[in-house]
């Protein structure tokens, strides 16, 4: 609903009223000039019945009427007179047979009329009333004739009828003048209503809502609440002690809320350094399996160089003992070597150098790279490549470091769990992937033992591990982790004791980051 810019309620109930008071003020008129319209007519009515007795009554007394061969008249100087007194517009006369006799006065195209109710008069004897024409009355249209007829009864004999006209429009020209004035009366009376209902209107409503306004306006949230006045014994009155009550409660809550407030407060900062501690005390355990890591796997290898260079000090050695000796020192060397790489490498973001690669082409140099890994049967390699857009953006390097951590582990696992060879077409490895709302998703299933579920969260932290010691350094995982995140995507890892593990890879494809739809099919 459309409000004007400067509405008010006063603006409002001052409309509405005045329109209400016109509209019942024009009712009680217009039904005024009906009743005035229907008393006139029955006045003028009245009046016709009277003129033609009084015409009858003279004819009598004055013996004035004569016979006339095929009919009857009447003296014209005493039809004018009886016209000109009553109003009325015409006269006419029919005799015995319903044949005009005489006629006076205008009648234009209604003389048929006339004598029609002549007629019915004759016929009828006694008094008969028609009404004809259509014209503006005053409020509508309304009839424009009056006939009236009447019998003209000689010793019992009906010898004629009697039937005059009266043009209606004085009459309603009558009513009109007279409702000029009846609509300034009805202007003036509802002005002076209207300023009767402002007045008091403002002083039971309009006053105290705006004494409302003024403190709702003034209050800015300070204590304490203020208090309403005084209100008169009436819904306005219940309505100022109902909000008097309210902001009594208010006012008493007022102060709970405050202390739950700071109570809250305390309780935030209390989080806020519990939250630091716990931040705190992990970076120090992340910093301690860290050390304890980079420790373990360069120490054991410098252990073991130390042990073998003291070997080669000795003079007993061979020749075939000492080259071994050698080769074992560059194997411990090449291990520690491999770990500082792999912690450059989970240290580094690697962002450099990115662009459009295929990951199914990926895929499939990996599987080819495992070749040697599979190829004494015990594990087998599917690939069920479904995507249908495979090109991501990063770098070759990194899809395939990717891929083949994953695959590294998933083997180990599967030859881990069946040393002896037993029963070797059951390790499998299924590579799949899939689109998903612009990202391309590569899962790497395994059939093997499964991972506990305590041991699921933890197995991209660094150097955690749960093979053998100096099987593997705990990096693999975490350096697939920080790829994954480096590319917008992400790693996730599904596991259950018994049923295998899946090893997830969500990637951003490149139409994505291009505003791309990833309808373009991928190898």
């Amino acid at each position: 609903m459309l409000r004007l810019p400067n509405y008010s309620l006063m603006r409002g109930i001052v409309g509405h009223l005045a329109i209400l008071i016109l509209s019942a003020m024009l009712l009680i008129n217009f039904i005024m000039v009906k009743f005035s319209e229907r008393d006139m007519m029955k006045g003028k009515i009245s009046l016709g019945r009277m003129m033609l007795l009084a015409l009858d009554q003279q004819v009598e007394i004055r013996n004035g009427w004569r016979e006339r061969q095929g009919g009857i008249a009447v003296p014209e100087a005493l039809a004018s007179e009886v016209l000109e007194a009553g109003g009325f517009s015409s006269v006419l006369m029919v005799d015995g047979r319903g044949r005009e006799t005489f006629r006076l006065g205008l009648f234009q195209d209604f003389k048929a009329e006339a004598v029609s109710t002549a007629r019915k008069a004759l016929a009828g004897r006694s008094m008969c009333l028609e009404l004809k024409g259509r014209r503006w009355g005053v409020t509508w249209f309304a009839h424009e004739r009056l006939h009236v007829a009447a019998p003209i009864l000689k010793q019992g004999d009906a010898r004629g009828a009697l039937c005059i006209t009266a043009d209606l429009a004085p009459l309603y020209e009558n009513l009109r003048r007279s409702e000029g004035l009846m609509l300034l009366y009805i202007l003036l009376n509802t002005l002076i209503l209207v300023f009767v209902g402002i007045y008091l209107l403002s002083r039971t409503v309009i006053r105290p809502i705006h004494r409302l306004l003024r403190i709702t306006e003034r209050f800015q949230g300070e204590a304490p609440f203020p208090r309403l006045p005084e209100a008169p014994r009436n819904e306005m009155g219940q309505l100022f002690g109902s909000l008097n009550a309210m902001l009594k409660r208010l006012e008493e809550n007022k102060t709970d809320l405050q202390g739950h407030i700071m109570s809250l407060e305390q309780a935030n900062r209390a989080i806020r350094e519990a939250q630091d501690r716990i931040v705190k005390t992990e970076k120090l355990a992340s910093v301690g399996r860290l050390a304890t890591g980079v420790a373990h796997e360069v120490g054991n290898p410098l252990s073991i160089v130390s042990g073998y260079l003291e070997l080669l000090e000795s003079n007993g050695l061979s020749v075939d003992e000492r080259r071994d000796c050698l080769n074992r020192i560059a194997y411990e060397i090449e291990r520690i070597d491999q770990t500082i790489r792999q912690l450059l490498s989970f240290s580094e973001s690697g962002a450099g150098g990115r662009h459009e690669t295929s990951v199914h082409a990926v895929i499939r140099e990996t599987v080819a790279d495992r070749g040697p890994a599979l190829a004494d049967g015990r594990v087998r390699v599917e690939t069920r490549l479904e995507a249908g857009d495979d090109r991501v953006r990063a770098h070759p390097f990194q899809l395939k470091q990717i891929m083949s951590n994953v695959m590294a582990n998933a083997v180990d696992i599967l030859k881990a769990d069946d040393p002896d060879g037993a029963d070797r077409s059951q390790g499998l490895i299924t590579v799949r992937t899939r689109n998903t709302d612009g990202r391309l998703e590569v899962a790497f299933a395994d059939n093997g033992p499964g991972i506990a579920d305590a041991d699921v969260t933890r197995v991209f932290d660094p150097f955690y591990t749960t093979k053998e010691p100096g099987m593997g350094t705990g990096l693999g995982l975490a350096v697939c982790h920080r790829i994954a995140e480096d590319l917008g995507g992400g790693i996730r890892l599904e596991s259950a004791v018994g049923k295998g593990t899946t090893v997830i890879i969500d990637i951003p494809l490149a139409c994505a980051d291009n505003g791309g739809n990833g309808d373009k099919r991928g190898e």
